[in-house]
C-alpha cells in the first residue's frame, strides 16, 4: 500500500482566514496579456517527488522517522504527491515576452479559488511576468500533500511551456501562503531566486517555533544565502504579521542571509499587496 502524506505531517498549520478576500481576487485581466483560467498541466518533476520534498523541507532527523514509520507499516514515499490530471491553475500571460524571457510569479494563496489579485496584471505586463496558481492551494490544504508540490509543479510546467528566465522565477503569497512560499524559497533556492512574503512570515532555524522551519541541506542553503532576494511586503496596521516579519527578519540575520527588504504599504491592514508595492 503506497500512503503519502503521513498522519505524523498532516497540514502543518492553519493561518487562519484572510481579510478582504472579495476585493482580493479578480477574474478578469485588467491589462492586455492573456488569461487562462482551469489549465491543466501535464509535466511532472522530481523536485515535487515526495523523497525530494522531505530532504528540502524537513529536518533529516524527521524525515528519517518518517521513512521508517512508513516501512514499519508496510508503506512507502508515493512517488508524487499530487495528480495532475485533477487539478487546475489559473495562468495569467503579458502582453509582450522580453528578449531574455518571461519572469515567474508562483502564487500561493490562503483561499482556495485560483485568481489574480487586482491589479496586478498590469504590473505583470510592465515586467514581462508570467502569472500562475493552483486551485485548492489554500491554507485549510495539506502543506506537503497538496500546497507545495501544487506550487512546484506550476513552476515547472510554465518553465515547460513558455520561454522563461531562470534568474527572474519567484515565488509568492499572500498571509497563510506567504510561509509557504518561504518554505520553498528556502528549500529551493535552485528553482527560485526571490521570494515576495506578503503579510505571513515565520522564523527558519528555529526547531521551537510553530512551526518549525528547518534549514536545507548545506548546499542548498549557501545558495540562498548567495542569490535568493527575499521582500516582505506586509500593511502598516497588520500588527501581527508585522512582529512575524521583525522576528523572520532577526532569524534571517542570525543564518547571515542579507538579501532582504522590507516594505511597509502604508494605511492598510491584512490585504494583499497593492500595484504600487508588487512592482517596486
Amino acid at each position: 500500500m503506497t500512503v503519502w502524506p503521513p498522519p505524523t505531517i498532516r497540514s502543518l498549520v492553519s493561518y487562519g482566514t484572510p481579510m478582504l478576500l472579495a476585493a482580493a481576487l479578480s477574474c478578469a485581466a485588467t491589462a492586455d496579456g492573456k488569461m487562462l483560467r482551469d489549465v491543466v498541466f501535464t509535466h511532472y518533476t522530481d523536485l515535487s517527488s515526495n523523497p525530494e520534498l522531505a530532504r528540502r523541507l524537513l529536518s533529516p532527523a524527521t524525515a528519517t522517522r518518517i521513512e521508517q514509520q512508513l516501512t514499519s507499516s508496510g508503506k512507502i514515499f508515493a512517488g508524487q504527491a499530487v495528480n495532475l490530471a485533477a487539478e487546475k491553475f489559473i495562468v495569467y500571460v503579458p502582453s509582450h515576452s522580453p528578449a531574455q524571457g518571461y519572469a515567474l510569479v508562483v502564487f500561493v494563496p490562503p483561499w482556495q479559488e485560483a485568481g489574480l489579485p487586482e491589479g496586478w496584471a498590469a504590473v505583470l505586463d510592465s515586467y514581462g511576468a508570467i502569472f500562475v496558481s493552483a486551485a485548492r492551494s489554500g491554507n485549510d490544504e495539506n502543506t506537503m500533500g497538496r500546497r507545495e508540490p501544487l506550487a512546484l509543479l506550476a513552476a515547472q510546467n510554465i518553465i515547460a511551456e513558455y520561454p522563461v528566465d531562470p534568474q527572474r522565477v519567484y515565488i509568492a503569497g499572500f498571509s497563510g501562503g506567504s510561509r509557504i512560499a518561504l518554505r520553498l524559497a528556502l528549500g529551493y533556492p535552485d528553482l527560485f531566486r526571490g521570494a515576495i512574503l506578503n503579510a505571513g512570515s515565520d522564523s527558519i532555524g528555529d526547531p521551537t517555533a510553530e512551526p518549525p522551519i528547518p534549514l536545507p541541506p548545506r548546499d542548498l542553503f549557501f545558495q540562498f544565502q548567495e542569490r535568493t532576494h527575499l521582500v516582505y511586503v506586509t500593511g502598516e496596521r497588520d500588527t501581527p504579521h508585522i512582529d512575524d516579519d521583525l522576528l523572520s527578519l532577526r532569524s534571517m540575520h542570525q543564518w547571515c542571509v542579507f538579501n532582504v527588504e522590507d516594505m511597509v504599504q502604508p494605511f492598510l491592514g491584512h490585504t494583499v499587496a497593492q500595484p504600487a508595492e508588487l512592482s517596486r
